[in-house]
């Protein structure tokens, strides 16, 4: 029997290294006989690595052992052989490289394996869900991201029909059909359904059904997708639209309107004066429209410089409120309550009064019986607090977690009444975020409401500061 001295066998570490590599590795001495053969090469080739010590390494691999000897021989590159197996003969991608002297390290590397790996991977790491299903659309095997998408345990479902389990029956027909037109052509299918999860919840999902070549494996794979939030997504734009088209054309026809008055009529002067004066108001709405617009779209993308430097928020209050004040006129009275303590806030002075003035307006629109509208501010620690209250129509518990969110109208037909575009309270959080502070919001129907934001106070000794925001992801 061969010893180690005999058969040229590698140092302890080698060995250990060797052993401890993914790919096949045979170690070869200088007369073409097998030193070492580690676990992944005893697994490629299905052999007792115990009875190759000291065995021509041609002569113990290959079907075609001239193949071999030419390769440990020293013939460069990477090759695909046909070895001997007791499943029968595979091919292996096969490379030489010289080792201590006169050796050569043989490595051996299943492409399909390998290929196969790397799938395995991918679809472990996909976001999509993936089902896989057999000949009968039973399920096989979800991936991790179809056992969150679903709710469901791949061990659990397994040998379960797919159809039934995760498709409303109206839904079976035309899938099975497009099931047996897959398999027929090969090709794969698209299409936008609905999908149930394990809780008998549905979602909006992008399906994708292909055939598997046949085999032992699966048949079918079937790609879930959750397209929730786009599906919400271009509601959200089909609302916008129709709302800002309704409030542009609301707003032209007064124009118009009074304009064309103008024109045609011999008028008191008073009247001219207040027809001037509508058609400045509404001038005015419409501009402010396209800000809002502009202003977020602008703030998302993060293309402003923001200058943030220590405001005293006491002044700018005020200023908001009497100009605000000048607006609302005697139905909606505005008072101010500032601590005299107030320290000052590291934030961008224009932005701020952007967002009080958003806030303000929100609280006098949504108050149409009027009602007073209270803005105070305190510090509390490392933060100091703006809020504005108001005693108008109030919100429904349900609409308050999307309050912020673009687009966004409460349903209540109260608030549908009042209109608006949505826009304005999403561009004060994103103003109040890009500050380093959050908002919140407080409100029962028929009782008003109450918007608080927090900044950061003004480090002692600080400077303005001219900071370009970071691009933001589309």
């Amino acid at each position: 029997m061969a010893t180690p001295e005999t058969t040229g066998a590698a140092s302890p570490a080698t060995r250990d290294v060797l052993d401890a590599l993914p790919d096949g590795a045979l170690l070869v001495d200088a007369a073409g006989r097998l030193a070492q053969v580690n676990p992944a090469a005893v697994a490629l080739l299905g052999m007792d690595a115990a009875g190759w010590a000291g065995q021509p390494a041609a002569q113990a691999l290959l079907a075609r052992p001239a193949l071999l000897g030419g390769i440990v021989d020293g013939r460069p590159g990477e090759h695909e052989v046909a070895v001997e197996h007791p499943d029968g003969p595979r091919r292996l991608l096969v490379r030489v490289l010289p080792f201590e002297g006169s050796g050569r390290l043989v490595l051996l590397r299943d492409p399909g394996a390998r290929a196969a790996a790397v799938g395995d991977a991918l679809l472990e790491a996909t976001l999509d869900g993936v089902v896989a299903l057999d000949a009968e659309a039973r399920i096989v095997g979800l991936n991790p991201s179809a056992e969150a998408i679903l709710g469901l345990e791949a061990t659990a479902v397994a040998g379960l029909p797919a159809l039934a389990l995760l498709f409303h029956e109206a839904e079976h027909p035309a899938l099975s059909e497009l099931l047996r037109t897959v398999e027929a052509h090969g090709v794969g299918r698209r299409l936008e359904l609905p999908v149930r999860r394990a809780d008998g919840e549905t979602f909006p999902a992008e399906v994708a059904i292909c055939a598997l070549p046949a085999g032992a494996g699966p048949s079918f794979t079937v790609t879930v997708r959750d397209i929730s939030e786009r599906v919400q997504l271009e509601h959200m734009k089909d609302e916008l639209l129709a709302t800002v088209s309704h409030e542009l054309r609301t707003r032209l026809t007064s124009l118009r309107g009074f304009a064309e008055l103008l024109i045609e009529r011999e008028l008191p002067r008073e009247r001219q004066t207040h027809f001037l004066g509508v058609i400045r108001d509404e001038s005015t709405r419409l501009a402010r429209l396209i800000d809002e617009l502009l202003d977020l779209k602008t703030l998302e993308r993060g293309a402003p410089a923001y200058r943030f430097q220590p405001l005293a928020l006491g002044p700018l209050l005020d200023d908001a409120v009497t100009a605000c004040a000048g607006v609302a006129g005697e139905s909606h009275p505005i008072r101010l309550d500032t601590a005299d303590d107030l320290p000052p806030v590291r934030a961008d002075a224009d932005r701020i009064r952007q967002a009080v003035d958003n806030l303000l307006a929100n609280a006098v629109k949504f108050s149409p019986d009027g009602g007073a509208i209270t803005v105070c501010a305190r510090s509390y620690g490392e933060l100091v607090m703006v809020s504005v209250q108001d005693e108008g129509i109030g919100i429904e518990p349900e609409d308050l977690p999307r309050l912020f969110h673009r687009f966004f109208r409460a349903e209540a037909a109260s608030a549908r009444q009042i209109g608006g575009t949505g826009l304005g309270l999403a561009l004060v959080q994103q103003i109040v975020q890009d500050q380093d502070g959050q908002i919140d919001a407080e409100s029962r129907p028929g009782h008003g409401s109450l918007f608080r934001f927090t900044l950061p106070r003004a480090p002692r000794g600080g400077r303005s500061l001219r900071i370009e925001k970071p691009d933001a992801l589309d």
